[in-house]
């Protein structure tokens, strides 16, 4: 591998990312072993399956099935066995309340860990299960205690033990058109002002990548985050209502 090639095009950190993980699979080769990744958003893992190439087998695992963030093992070859570093952390209201993957999020990350340490945190009712990197994982149950207004208690399990499956609130709706601004109106229920605000301030990703333009063309099973208002998956056949608009169905995660 040519990492200075491999690297062009790349900027801040995810030119560093990938520096690292390509550190990663050169160890993997030469020495024989298994080498992990932290964990890695659909962008990243995308970014870095292009630029990983070698003689080694890459395994993305993020702790359960449908897992949207991954760890990437480098493995010497296909059969090798990789063992995770992945933990389920649950996390229970004491009073039963039921909060956002937002507050779940920001209530760990305020206790100073990378989010690179954090795989998917999925709300499930009443209990709330964050995976992470097994290193961080007695720290948050030991320092975690309140998620927004309600005291909480944590316990580690290993991932085998826990069964989660992601969820989302289903929103059917019609669109003048497939620009991010349209899509993104409808989408947390705002005006196109406001959508074309949020993508010029930068706080909207498409495919995890900043936004440029709120004119972008939006495709069928791209992900949009709006900052404050949530990440939706955008499925659509293109197919129109009798007054021209073109149907969409949104997938707003839980």
């Amino acid at each position: 591998m040519n990492k200075t090639n491999l690297l062009q095009g790349l900027e801040g950190n995810e030119k560093i990312l990938i520096s690292h993980l390509l550190d990663l699979a050169g160890r993997c080769e030469k020495a024989g072993v298994v080498m992990y990744s932290p964990f890695l958003n659909p962008r990243e893992a995308a970014i870095a399956s292009a630029k990983c190439k070698g003689s080694f087998v890459i395994k993305p695992f993020g702790g359960y099935k449908d897992a949207e963030r991954k760890i990437f093992a480098f493995c010497p070859d296909a059969d090798d066995d990789a063992y995770y570093p992945i933990v389920a952390v649950k996390i229970v209201a004491k009073d039963g309340s039921v909060y956002s993957h937002r507050d779940y999020l920001g209530a760990v990350l305020s206790l100073g860990i990378k989010r690179e340490k954090i795989g998917d945190i999925v709300v499930e009712g009443e209990r709330t299960i964050v995976f992470c990197d097994r290193t961080v994982a007695e720290f948050i149950c030991l320092n975690l205690d309140k998620v927004a207004s309600a005291n909480v208690t944590c316990n580690i399990c290993e991932v085998e033990d826990v069964h989660v499956e992601r969820k989302f609130k289903q929103q059917s709706a019609s669109v003048a058109s497939l620009r991010l601004d349209c899509v993104l109106s409808v989408a947390i229920g705002k005006s196109r002002e406001v959508s074309s605000d949020l993508v010029a301030r930068g706080l909207v990703q498409v495919n995890y990548d900043i936004a440029k333009s709120a004119s972008a063309r939006i495709k069928s099973g791209d992900v949009i985050s709006a900052r404050g208002y949530g990440k939706m998956v955008i499925d659509t056949d293109c197919l129109t209502t009798r007054k021209g608009r073109i149907k969409i169905n949104i997938r707003h995660f839980i």
